[in-house]
């Protein structure tokens, strides 16, 4: 999860070394990274390893010593296993893997459940029947991120992960691919067929530059972004975050207006409005006492448990309370036998219109309607596996996204257009690793180089395109999790991977999110923006110049209208504050200024 992500900075860059995970190779010039308390110039090669024993760093905590305690036995094994014959380590791989099934499955859980939720936010409320195509997307794309880690990766516990700050931008295209369609009277399947190719563009790109970055041994680059321009679109993302938590608590899709106020505040939705905010300020101030990356995925896998747990105590059916809106429920399509039905394609996409059961029904202007009857549904009048009666369809059509892309459906003009949001993209997915890695050197003890795992994440990131379209990155807090849990070989996150992929074939992601309780969702979603928001906004002030703090505000606020054009204001504002400070500094160099 990308929660509770730790603030380690990064190094300078070093000389030339071979990494490798314990499955494949990969050769590469890597970079060295370092903690924010050890200074530049007192680290030598190219990894990040952990101080010697006695050198009053990080690494003298008791956290850090309980961490090396727990895993001495198993680096000793692993010593030990150095000098057995491939048939005995191939033995005591498969002997490790089915201690640690366990292990296993908590994986493939929480999988599922810390990416799954985000599905609802990638199309607005009058698409709501293609989130089952965004949920595909974004488990294949765990599941094939988690496979590329297993594999390649350095750290065993590896956990690869959606990349969800890109939500908002996501949403944006999906957005502006509706309002084109509607505006030139194209049919759902050009929707679709744009969409898919923004992210499968995007993507792509995503892991250019992160194998690039790697290869050209750039692993700092991210350094020269202005921090005001970083802090206002990070805390204008939890803004989104929280905002939509709340949508998806109420059922609607989340505005400024009086609408969506108006239905938060009705009597149906407020009680699971109430739930989700009271349930994340127990695990904001249980985050306070309980100090550990491990606590926050613990606690929110059990909250689906304990909500199911308070369902039966109670004696609530799930229908029961699919229907009072507590639990997401069956999306619905346009029907093939409604000729007559008008697709919501030309409706408002910005509609404050309840989610319902993951559909919307809504209206169309009367001019609209003949002009898009006929053509204003996908060619499979099933998109996403889902039959017109709500039931999930064949579950092997899940898998195949790309069974509704065209690439003569494709709009190229509207892709060319989200070329903001898709350089925005870009430049998100590429700020985690250099915090990321650095970290879980710091925690695990294993030595580490930025570059080569910024190529890993590129490899990832590749895969995760011709797959699922979407971007990814290595957590730290579930990472961190699996790393004290006990995982210590690569072929149990492999068998990570494998079980997701698994699941995907076994189970329609539609089935997934008819039971997946509404207020976990939001407290998923909620959570993630107040940790964005305090990072971007809160633990900012005190870092920053009043001037620069206000630029950050501003950013964070104009994002809220338009993230593209957010960061552009925040781009041309760190500017001007940039020139100011250099025409005052060369009029007082010249003494016109006392």
């Amino acid at each position: 999860m990308s929660l509770q992500e730790p603030a380690a900075g990064r190094g300078s860059r070093g000389k030339q070394s071979v990494r490798s995970s314990g499955v494949f190779w990969l050769h590469a010039p890597q970079a060295p990274l370092q903690s924010e308390g050890v200074p530049e110039d007192s680290i030598e090669g190219d990894t990040v390893r952990p101080p010697p024993e006695g050198s009053g760093s990080a690494w003298g905590t008791e956290a850090e010593a309980s961490i090396v305690a727990d895993s001495g036995g198993t680096r000793d094994e692993g010593r030990s296993s150095g000098n057995l014959s491939v048939c005995q380590k191939v033995a005591h791989t498969a002997f490790s893997v089915v201690k640690q099934t366990h292990l296993i499955v908590m994986g493939i859980l929480i999988a599922v459940l810390d990416n799954m939720p985000y599905a609802t936010l990638l199309f607005p409320s009058s698409y709501a029947y293609l989130v089952p195509l965004g949920a595909t997307a974004i488990l294949t794309t765990t599941a094939v991120s988690q496979v590329v880690m297993a594999l390649f990766s350095v750290f065993p516990f590896a956990v690869g992960a959606f990349t969800i700050e890109n939500v908002p931008f996501l949403k944006c295209i999906s957005v502006a691919a509706i309002q084109n369609a509607a505006a030139k009277g194209l049919s759902d399947e050009w929707v679709v067929s744009t969409i898919l190719m923004c992210w499968m563009v995007a993507s792509f790109l995503t892991a250019a530059t992160f194998y690039f970055l790697g290869a050209l041994k750039l692993g700092r680059v991210a350094d020269y972004i202005p921090n005001t321009v970083l802090l206002g679109c990070i805390g204008g993302m939890g803004l989104f975050m929280v905002s939509a938590a709340l949508g998806v608590a109420a059922g609607c899709e989340w505005e400024w207006n009086s609408e969506t106020f108006a239905t938060v505040l009705s009597a149906s939705a407020f009680p699971c409005v109430c739930l989700t905010l009271l349930v994340e300020v127990i695990l904001i101030l249980a985050e306070v006492k309980y100090a550990s990356p491990t606590f926050t995925p613990i606690f929110l896998l059990a909250f689906p448990v304990m909500f199911y747990a308070a369902l039966f105590f109670f004696g609530i059916s799930v229908e029961r309370a699919r229907e009072s809106g507590w639990i997401f429920g069956w999306a619905t399509t346009p029907g093939a036998a409604d000729e007559e039905q008008p697709s919501p394609l030309v409706a408002s996409a910005f509609s404050a219109a309840p989610l319902g059961d993951l559909g919307a029904s809504v209206a169309l202007p009367t001019e609209a309607v003949g002009r898009t009857a006929a053509s204003a549904r996908l060619q499979d009048s099933h998109p996403a596996g889902l039959s017109s009666g709500g039931k999930p369809a064949n579950t092997a059509d899940q898998l195949s996204i790309y069974s509704q892309f065209s690439i003569g459906c494709v709009d190229w003009h509207c892709v060319l257009s989200q070329a903001p949001s898709i350089i925005a993209i870009v430049v998100f997915s590429v700020l985690h690793a250099p915090i990321n890695v650095p970290s879980l050197t710091l925690t695990s003890g294993i030595p580490s180089s930025l570059d080569y795992e910024l190529k890993v994440h590129g490899l990832a990131s590749l895969a995760a395109a011709l797959t699922g379209g979407l971007q990814c990155y290595m957590t730290y807090s579930t990472s961190t999790l699996f790393w004290k849990c006990g995982v210590r070989e690569h072929a149990a996150s492999l068998f990570v991977g494998l079980g997701t992929i698994a699941l995907l074939f076994t189970l329609s992601p539609n089935v997934i999110l008819i039971y997946f309780p509404r207020p976990a969702a939001a407290v998923f979603m909620c959570h993630v923006g107040v940790v964005l928001v305090n990072d971007g906004l809160i633990a900012s002030r005190s870092i920053v110049s009043f001037a620069e703090y206000v630029v950050i505000i501003i950013t964070a606020a104009a994002m809220q209208s338009a993230f593209t054009d957010g960061l552009i204001v925040g781009l041309g504002l760190s500017a001007a504050l940039k020139v100011f400070h250099v025409v005052v500094a060369a009029m007082r160099s010249r003494r016109w200024l006392s």
